[in-house]
């Protein structure tokens, strides 16, 4: 696919610690640029869209219990006070509450979400019986989240070495007793084929399962 800017197009750009981020279009495969070069695509595109991949989130109860309602849990976990904060609902009793430096953006505050939003609602268009298993490996970031019947069982993301990020996988189906001969792992591509996992993956799990779409179509899909 041809990098070809076209105003008709909308921008999605995938925000990582790294001072490289990475962006993909409706005409665009995904390429890297210097995140002081992203002002300058801005009147490229229809519209821009910012997804965060940071740790600094916390997924909560819409509707906090009265005992913690007076933690300030921006300073519980050591987030700078510079930092925004946004909060989007997951599903009917549950948000995610994240921090970013806008500074890192160029998409406005209702056009950035995280990560761990998108996954998710993912997941909920699938209302199966048994736990979904879906996993996303992108850069130096492995993103697991375990659902059922849409409820969030658990999410979280890992940074991983050469082939750790299995360890990761292991360490969450030991937790919640998942059944590595029965449970289906759902493996969603990210900037690699999720085809070139499978050798290690075969030397722990029976039921591996490739996600129809990549995590970019899911993005693209979630922004609609």
């Amino acid at each position: 696919m041809s990098n070809i800017i076209s105003s008709n197009s909308n921008l999605y750009i995938i925000n990582t610690a790294s001072e490289e981020k990475h962006y993909f279009s409706d005409e665009t495969s995904l390429t890297a640029v210097h995140k002081n070069h992203l002002n300058s695509l801005k009147n490229n595109f229809k519209k821009i869209y910012s997804v965060d991949t940071s740790n600094n989130f916390l997924i909560q109860p819409k509707e906090l219990p009265n005992a913690f309602k007076k933690i300030n849990f921006r300073k519980t976990i050591n987030i700078d006070k510079d930092l925004t904060e946004k909060k989007d609902d997951i599903s009917k009793n549950t948000q995610i509450v994240f921090f970013y430096n806008q500074n890192d953006f160029i998409s406005s505050k209702k056009n950035t979400n995280h990560i761990g939003e998108i996954i998710l609602k993912e997941s909920f268009k699938y209302d199966e019986i048994e736990p979904i298993v879906n996993v996303v490996i992108f850069k130096n970031k492995v993103f697991i989240s375990i659902t059922k019947k849409n409820k969030i069982l658990f999410y979280n993301q890992f940074e991983y070495y050469d082939n750790n990020y299995i360890k990761y996988i292991l360490l969450v189906f030991e937790e919640y007793k998942l059944d590595r001969l029965k449970q289906f792992v759902n493996i969603i591509d990210g900037d690699s084929k999720s085809s070139n996992k499978k050798k290690g993956l075969d030397n722990y799990f029976v039921k591996i399962n490739f996600n129809k779409k990549s995590i970019f179509e899911i993005i693209s899909e979630f922004y609609g």
